[in-house]
This record gives C-alpha cells, sequence and structure tokens, in this order.
C-alpha cells in the first residue's frame, strides 16, 4: 500500500462488492474514475479482489485480511485513515460497508441508500427500480456523483477497464488446454453452472445437446469451479471432444482459459 498523496492529486477509493458478477460489472466505474486523473484505490474481499489485479487504472489493490465483519471494520477504518482518501464509493449495498470509512471521518462518502445506512452517507443515490438499469450503469452513476462531491470534471469518454491476465495465468491455462488440444488449438468454454443454481441456469440436458454439437467442429471444455464439478462431469460424460476442466484451475487460470477461448457460453453468473 502507498503512503498518503502529498501532491494535489484526489484520491479515491472504491469499495468492491462481494460477488464475483458484480465485481465484473464495476469495470465502467474503474474506466470512469481512471479517465478522470485521480489517484484510485480499491478495497475489495480475498473472493473478488482477482477481478481487478492488474487494472491499469488502479494505484493500489488493498485486499481484506482473514476474519469476521467487526475485525473487517477496523481494519478498513485503519487503512482508510493511513490513505486519507478524498472519497470512498462503496459498491456493497450493506450496512456494514458504511461503516468504516465513518469511522475514519472520510469526507464523502457516496454509495446507494441501500440497508437504513443514509446516516452514513455523505451522499446518495436511489437505487433504480429492480432491472431497471444495468448494474455497470449503477455503478458508474455512483461514480460520476462522487467525482462532482470532489469537484472534479466526469471525463466525456471512457471506457471499461479490462481483466488482466498474466502470464502465470496464461502459462496455467495453456497447462489445462495441453492435456486435451494440440498447441494453438481452437476451442470453445461451456460454463454450465451458476452460483444460484437452477434458477438461474440453463437446463442441463440443453447443455450437454449444445456441447454434443459443437464438439462435431470444435473442441469444447466445461469448466467451473471443483464444487461445480459433478454437474459439469454430467454435461460432458461420454461425450466425444468435450472435457470437463472444472476444478483444475485457479480464478487467474480460468479468467487466461476464458482469454483464449473462441466462444464462451454460460449462464447469468460470475
Amino acid at each position: 500500500m502507498n503512503l498518503p498523496h502529498t501532491d494535489h492529486t484526489k484520491r479515491l477509493c472504491v469499495v468492491a462488492p462481494n460477488w464475483l458478477g458484480d465485481a465484473v460489472m464495476s469495470r465502467s466505474l474503474i474506466g470512469l474514475l481512471g479517465a478522470s486523473g485521480v489517484r484510485l484505490s480499491v478495497m475489495a474481499p480475498m473472493y473478488t479482489a482477482r477481478v481487478y489485479a492488474g487494472m491499469r487504472e488502479l494505484d493500489e489493490l488493498i485486499v481484506d485480511g482473514e476474519g469476521g465483519r467487526m475485525r473487517r471494520v477496523r481494519e478498513r477504518a485503519r487503512t482508510f485513515r493511513a490513505l486519507r482518501p478524498d472519497a470512498v464509493i462503496l459498491l456493497p449495498p450493506s450496512f456494514s460497508s458504511a461503516v468504516a470509512p465513518w469511522l475514519a471521518g472520510v469526507k464523502v462518502r457516496v454509495g446507494n441508500d441501500n440497508d437504513s445506512r443514509s446516516v452514513l452517507l455523505s451522499a446518495r443515490l436511489v437505487p433504480r427500480a429492480h432491472r431497471g438499469e444495468h448494474l455497470a450503469e449503477s455503478y458508474a452513476r455512483l461514480g460520476r456523483l462522487a467525482l462532482g462531491q470532489t469537484g472534479l470534471r466526469v471525463p466525456e469518454r471512457w471506457e471499461a477497464a479490462d481483466l488482466h491476465v498474466s502470464e502465470r495465468d496464461r502459462s496455467e491455462a495453456e497447462s489445462v488446454c495441453g492435456e486435451f488440444l494440440a498447441p494453438g488449438e481452437r476451442y470453445v468454454v461451456v460454463v454450465p453452472s451458476a452460483t444460484f443454481g437452477p434458477a438461474k441456469s440453463w437446463p442441463e440436458a440443453r447443455f450437454r445437446e449444445l456441447c454434443s454439437k459443437l464438439a462435431r467442429s470444435i473442441p469444447v471444455l466445461v469448466a467451473g469451479t471443483a464444487r461445480e464439478e459433478p454437474m459439469c462431469r454430467r454435461v460432458s460424460d461420454r461425450l466425444m471432444g468435450v472435457h470437463n476442466v472444472a476444478g483444475t484451475t485457479s480464478l487467474g487460470g480460468f479468467i487466461g482459459l476464458l482469454g483464449g477461448a473462441c466462444s464462451v457460453v454460460a449462464n447469468d453468473s460470475g
């Protein structure tokens, strides 16, 4: 972690979401803030921190340590006091996420008006109606509000921050592919599972049928976490050219696997 800034550049800190998919959707916000010229920090739980690793827009990535909610609040408050950010943007909707910047005395604390926490925010937005606005735009609106609250101009144009694929990620992905594919061979990735199970998933039988058809012309890698391996095995079992790689990579290696694919088929899932 860098020392508090001593120049005249504003420092903004984003508190990242606790869900992987939501973290991916914050890429638009990170791109917006990066284009504004601020010194930018992201504070993230270990589960979602990998999404932000290597993003060129960031000056630092601060990863929560282990421990319960109260310990996390205390550690974050200490970090905010050390960083002395000009504004904190809270992406989690919880009451507890707003406590640490409030305790640390951060002047501008921006977030959505959720969970009875308005007293802890210096500026807030009322969330749009359910599914009335894409989450990426909701996060970007918070960014525009924070920039305005700190006297900064909102950029006219910006692009969403890219996920960074490191050489280690690529090497891990290539190692997995090397078990099933020839060097440089094109492939498709199918991710049949989702965090909330069948409610957000296409039926297994449909995924299996799709894999069978795709494999007639291109190798298919069925991917997911170790917890999702049984489902991926059922989708891929005894299908020629379809290979189950669930649980064989880290999150970084999985990102590398997606980065090397020519197509990806997945549910509404991080």
